[in-house]
């Protein structure tokens, strides 16, 4: 019987029309054709889930390193009480993790933009775009929230960082949250991400800064 079947499979386009039938109907590509669509389903499913869960760890490594680019800024800006510069340090370090904001970009994304342009660098053309979506998306609080940071040097100070992640992998971004919203112009699935870090204000000796938070 295996003989026989090898036989028909073998057969070529310049074999009879009969033969051709025969060849298929003793052909075990049916069957295969039927477990691998079934099986199919399966395996795209656990392949979007490893790849949704190896997008949100480096979503979870990027805003680690947010907060901690907060907290260095935070030890001298929080006794001049700078607060912008917490939030521009936080935004300016998700900017690569954030998608392009629909709309008009933000004035302060725009001037980093400029900022960044007048420097020399080679500045990104999305950039104001995803700097305003990481405005929209990027939540900062600090406590305690507002004592005398200048007197109160070397005073613990918790900083925490919330930042809603775009969901982009098809049906497993439902999954992981089946609420959909719009941030910044952005519609579609979003997971909440967050991250802590303490450090201690130390303003060391005083001296005179300008609006931005910088030594003149």
């Amino acid at each position: 019987m295996t003989a026989f079947k090898n036989n028909l499979l073998r057969t070529t386009a310049r074999a009879p029309w009969w033969r051709r039938a025969m060849a298929a109907i003793h052909s075990d590509s049916g069957p295969v054709a039927v477990s691998f669509i079934l099986c199919l389903p399966i395996f795209l499913t656990v392949l979007g889930i490893i790849v949704q869960l190896a997008l949100l760890i480096n979503a979870k490594i990027m805003i680690n390193y947010a907060v901690d680019r907060v907290g260095r800024a935070a030890v001298t800006t929080l006794p001049e009480h700078q607060y912008d510069a917490l939030q521009r340090a936080a935004r300016l370090a998700l900017v690569p993790l954030s998608p392009r904001a629909k709309g008009d970009a933000t004035a302060e994304a725009l001037q980093v933009w400029q900022d960044f342009s007048t420097c020399g660098a080679a500045v990104p053309t999305d950039l104001a775009a995803r700097y305003t979506y990481a405005t929209a998306a990027t939540a900062l609080s600090w406590s305690p929230s507002d004592p005398d940071y200048q007197n109160l040097s070397g005073r613990p100070v918790q900083i925490t960082l919330h930042y809603k992640f775009y969901l982009t992998v098809p049906l497993i971004m439902s999954i992981v949250n089946p609420d959909q919203e719009t941030v910044a112009g952005v519609s579609g699935h979003f997971f909440d991400i967050s991250s802590i870090c303490t450090i201690q204000t130390a303003h060391g000796r005083r001296a005179a800064s300008d609006g931005n938070g910088w030594a003149q």
